[in-house]
């Protein structure tokens, strides 16, 4: 693994540990650690971003890799991100405060051709999954940031051909 792969991994480690919840201790010998308790290894922390919906109905999934790989499911395109890109991903991640966010910001009303997203970030084999969708009424600004952060790193689907 080269030098640049760990720098990342790094910076992703340490945003997503900052992003922990905090635990109030109960009943002694009944205390469990957050799964962002303590940094997580580099090489266990990875997003899955899915966005479907829209005008044309679609539905993609991409996974990030600690080292800034994206892949797109389906697909199976993959690009490289830059070391500015991931530490720009990293602190949308840390600004959002991802795992203090609530499961869902998606309202029951749908309508209109929006995009639901979906973003599953694992750390030490833990994952957090969020949903929001576009002009979520309650979702917080960060998680928008997050979710704009996330469209301008992932490349475009290719159609599919029929």
């Amino acid at each position: 693994m080269t030098t640049k792969h760990l720098l990342v991994g790094l910076m992703l480690t340490l945003a997503l540990a900052g992003c922990a919840r905090s635990v109030v201790p109960g009943p002694i010998g009944t205390l469990a650690p957050t799964p962002l308790a303590s940094p997580p290894a580099a090489s266990t922390v990875s997003i899955t971003y899915q966005r479907s919906g829209g005008f044309v109905g679609s539905n993609d999934t991409w996974i990030i890799e600690p080292q800034g790989t994206v892949l797109h499911q389906g697909s199976g395109i993959s690009t490289q991100l830059t070391e500015a890109q991931m530490a720009g991903l990293t602190d949308a991640v840390r600004a959002a405060d991802f795992m203090a966010l609530e499961d869902s910001y998606v309202p029951k009303d749908t309508c209109c051709d929006r995009y639901e997203y979906t973003i599953t970030i694992e750390a030490n084999g833990q994952p957090k999954t969020v949903r929001t969708i576009d002009a979520s009424p309650t979702a917080p600004p960060e998680l928008t940031q997050l979710v704009d952060a996330l469209n301008r790193l992932v490349p475009a689907p290719v159609p599919a051909t029929q």
